[in-house]
Order: structure tokens, then sequence, then C-alpha cells
């Protein structure tokens, strides 16, 4: 994890379909980029198609990266004129570089087997945010067929993988 080196928290939530998992992803896009209540590092949905077909969905898009990298670049190059072109576009490209790896905490095989585990026609999310957001998410998608939540006193990727795999004899 990129954005993080202390106590993280990871909620998993299940839900029935794609649409539900699409609006908890929605409002939890709300509350970090407008509302300001989250600061959440990786996000992705997983659906299982009812044909048992997996999808994997990054919820971080590298394009909000390359924004803020095209944003900073400009500064500097107000700063340090006259290239303010090309530090805005140097800006941008190490930003969508930064934006695209910054947010993946989990690599697109390790979620598609975590989807295996899913019934046909359900979706689910994992987030991982700061311990102390864990409950207002909980509160703040609509209701899921299942969920459950951890904090973990380090960013280690391993052991958050290895207590969500543990979950995966109890999810939906």
């Amino acid at each position: 994890m990129a954005r993080t080196h202390g106590p993280v928290g990871v909620f998993v939530a299940v839900f029935d379909t794609d649409h539900k998992a699409d609006t908890a992803l929605k409002a939890i896009d709300w509350l970090e980029r407008r509302a300001l209540l989250l600061d959440v590092y990786d996000r992705a949905k997983v659906e299982r198609h009812t044909n048992g077909g997996i999808e994997v969905v990054r919820a971080h898009d590298p394009k909000r990266g390359a924004k803020a990298g095209m944003a900073v670049g400009a500064l500097i190059g107000l700063v340090f004129p006259p290239s303010i072109l090309v530090e805005a576009a140097v800006g941008g490209a190490a930003g969508a570089v930064w934006g695209k790896t910054r947010h993946h905490t989990f690599e697109h095989d390790f979620l598609k087997r975590m989807g295996e585990h899913l019934q046909p026609g359900r979706s689910a999310i994992v987030v991982i945010t700061a311990p102390q957001h864990m409950e207002t998410l909980s509160e703040s998608v609509p209701t899921p067929i299942w969920e459950s939540s951890h904090a973990f006193e380090t960013d280690d990727g391993d052991t958050i993988k290895e207590w969500i795999e543990s979950l995966s004899s109890t999810t939906g």
C-alpha cells in the first residue's frame, strides 16, 4: 500500500446485485471527494456474473492522478516560467503513473480468485481506509447481504490478503 504505513481498516461487503455494489461505491466516492469524510487508499468491485464469469473493476481512475499531476506541474511552471505547458505535461504523465500504481493494493488475480467464492449474480466491494472510518463506511452503503471489517496495525498486504482469504468460506 503506497499511501500509508500505519494502521489501516479493511471493509468487505457482498451485495445481491451489481447495482447495489455500484451504489455503495458511489456513496464512498461522495464521502471521500465531496464530504471529505473518508480517506480511501484502495477500493475495488468484484462481480460474479450469472453465467459464472468474474469481472474486477478498479474504482480509482489513473486519470484522477493525471489531473492532479497536471495541476502540480502547472504550479511548478508558474514558479519557474516559461515552461508551464511542458511542466504540466510532465506532471500529468507522472501523476497518471502515480495514480495508477498508488491505489492498487490487491493484484487483479487475487481479486478474481476472491470472486470465485461469490454466488453468481452477486458483487462484492473491498475498501482500504483509515481504521476510524470503518463505521462510517458500514453506515453509508446500501445494506449488504454480508459484510465484515477489520483494523490492522500496519498496511502489510500479505496479512490483509490472508484475512480476506479467510473470509471466503463465509461470503455469499
